[in-house]
């Protein structure tokens, strides 16, 4: 039986269906339960199949994830605080600043208004500069059994303070805006405002484009310092492109709203394996498992990558060329806004 599941903003879902000859079964509901179950039956196994696969690709268009075997009798991702700290305990990362994030008016106004962790907490962790990207792996291996997804960054308060968390922040709007993102509009339109003969000239030629020297740390680690301490940020997700959507990040400085943005990283993510490792109030740093290898795919790659952050070429590389060519194999992308 093949499982699915879905979780952000405290909705947590899963499906599961079942292949048998000419029929199928589909188990389905929220995580933690047994869930709903009922069975189609075809004319033929070929239709069986097809009408399966259709479903598969519906769900993971939805947003849904693929989990490793599974069944509603098999103990399901639960996020919560005990699990996620408890996990992290038996992988042995330090928990001993374990904390919630307080979004809204710290945690004496949680604890009075009955709000102290829900499903939809953040939480945090201090780690150490020199280990904070390998904490970060560590903690990113147990998504499945925590349903957080981890960040690294420099001042949770900031961060936080920034993101301006209100009623209308409806983290399953934006994933469900995201998911139907035009991105080509986007990116058609983001070109349109760059569009002016300076930014033209930013192209460059790729014969004469300079490489830039790839660092072999993240940006936001090596600019603090090896003594320096970070925090790694478990966020209320387990997909990668929809942390920008759980931490409502953007309509500032970047002029992308969070479902653009999550709509663009999701994009990344299917093309090139790219996943969030570092964010701040102004930058974001992705591990990337599939870069572009040819002139071709790196240069498309730059332009949107130009046109999604012009800083990183106007106050950064300088050309497109420059950016695409230090693209091609390279497993780490930087994005920084002025």
């Amino acid at each position: 039986m093949r499982r699915f599941e879905y979780s952000a903003g405290g909705s947590d879902k899963f499906w599961e269906i079942q292949l048998d000859d000419n029929s199928f079964t589909v188990n389905y509901g929220r995580i933690g339960t047994n869930g709903l179950s009922s069975t189609k039956t075809f004319n033929s196994n070929q239709e069986a199949k097809n009408e399966h696969d259709k479903l598969v690709q519906e769900k993971l268009k939805k947003g849904y994830v693929e989990i490793s075997g599974g069944s509603a009798s098999t103990s399901p991702t639960k996020r919560s605080k005990d699990n996620l700290i408890a996990q992290l305990k038996a992988a042995g990362i330090d928990t001993s600043t374990f904390q919630r994030v307080s979004i809204e008016g710290g945690e004496d106004e949680d604890e009075e208004s009955n709000r102290s962790d829900p499903a939809d907490s953040f939480y945090m962790i201090d780690v150490s500069a020199d280990k904070s990207f390998q904490t970060w792996k560590l903690a990113r291996s147990l998504i499945e059994k925590t349903g957080y997804y981890p960040v690294i960054t420099e001042d949770y308060d900031q961060l936080f303070e920034y993101m301006e968390f209100e009623d209308e922040n409806d983290t399953a709007v934006t994933i469900k805006a995201a998911l139907s993102a035009n991105l080509a509009e986007f990116f058609k339109e983001r070109t349109e405002e760059l569009s002016d003969a300076n930014d033209r000239e930013r192209i460059g030629d790729w014969a004469t484009a300079q490489e830039e020297t790839a660092s072999e740390d993240f940006y936001l680690v090596s600019r603090s310092g090896s003594d320096a301490i970070l925090q790694l940020v478990f966020c209320p997700t387990k997909i990668s492109w929809q942390v920008c959507a759980v931490l409502c990040w953007g309509n500032s400085n970047d002029g992308i709203a969070p479902a653009n943005h999550s709509a663009v990283h999701r994009y990344w993510g299917t093309e090139y394996d790219a996943e969030l490792v570092c964010i701040t109030i102004d930058l974001m740093e992705f591990l990337v498992h599939k870069p572009p290898t040819t002139k071709e795919a790196a240069m498309k790659l730059a332009h949107e990558q130009f046109v999604y952050c012009p800083d990183i070429v106007h106050q950064g590389v300088q050309t497109v060329a420059n950016l695409g060519k230090s693209l091609i194999n390279s497993k780490k992308w930087f994005f920084w806004w002025d």
